[in-house]
């Protein structure tokens, strides 16, 4: 997905992140996945926690997709000092 940005790293670096962020992980069976909980973080460039947004934005209508992506971008443009 060219517009993701996704963490990689050993297991111990990843588990500081999460627990920094507080995002909770559970492997799935038969090692198929991890699953943690939904929330998006807005950094701002010096890396300071502006927003943080909490778990699930709710079903993926298209209704609560475009309020969810609207919300978290007016978050970030605020983070980087555009209004």
């Amino acid at each position: 997905m060219p517009n993701w940005l996704y963490l990689t790293g050993s297991l111990s670096q990843l588990s500081a992140v999460w627990e920094h962020y507080g995002v909770t992980v559970q492997n799935l069976p038969a090692g198929a996945m991890s699953a943690h909980n939904d929330v998006a973080v807005v950094i701002d460039p010096s890396g300071v926690i502006r927003e943080e947004l909490g778990d699930d934005p709710g079903p993926g209508t298209s209704s609560t997709e475009s309020s969810f992506s609207v919300l978290l971008s007016q978050y970030a443009r605020q983070a980087l000092g555009r209004s």
